[in-house]
């Protein structure tokens, strides 16, 4: 038992530069082309999510990953991706995307019969952001 002793501290001693390593800085993200897609890839909004919550929680760590990385520039407001998700039906089963018969900008309402008993036209399952609520097909909030 005497000779264990030492051994084990040697072979301790040889693990721990491997767990500083394992515990280094994240390798460097590589800014993709077009960040909304590659937020949308990580966050499909048809995926299976728990809830509506859990969608807009991944697209919030997507974005801060890529702001982290200095991915983000003036083209893509960092509020904007998320403020998307969270005026989306992702996470919301049957929600839809209800455009009110006037123009103007969309809301997200439980069911397609809910939207049109409250006076509009469902527009699908989707985000306000990319609805065809707004007249000219833009991001409705691409001023933030």
């Amino acid at each position: 038992m005497r000779h264990a002793t030492p051994l084990l501290v040697f072979v301790g001693a040889l693990t721990i530069p491997a767990t500083l390593i394992a515990k280094g800085p994240p390798p460097p993200t590589t800014c993709p082309p077009d960040v909304v897609a590659a937020v949308d890839a990580a966050c499909p909004c048809a995926g299976n999510w728990k809830n509506h919550g859990a969608y807009v929680s991944c697209v919030a760590h997507e974005r801060n990953t890529l702001r982290k990385a200095r991915c983000l520039t003036a083209g893509v407001p960092k509020k904007s991706v998320v403020r998307c998700a969270a005026r989306s039906t992702c996470g919301k089963p049957d929600a839809v995307v209800c455009c009110p018969t006037r123009p103007g900008t969309g809301r997200v309402a439980r069911d397609a019969a809910s939207c049109v008993a409250h006076g509009g036209v469902s527009d699908g399952p989707g985000s306000v952001c990319h609805s065809a609520c707004s007249p000219s097909g833009a991001f409705l909030d691409a001023a933030f």
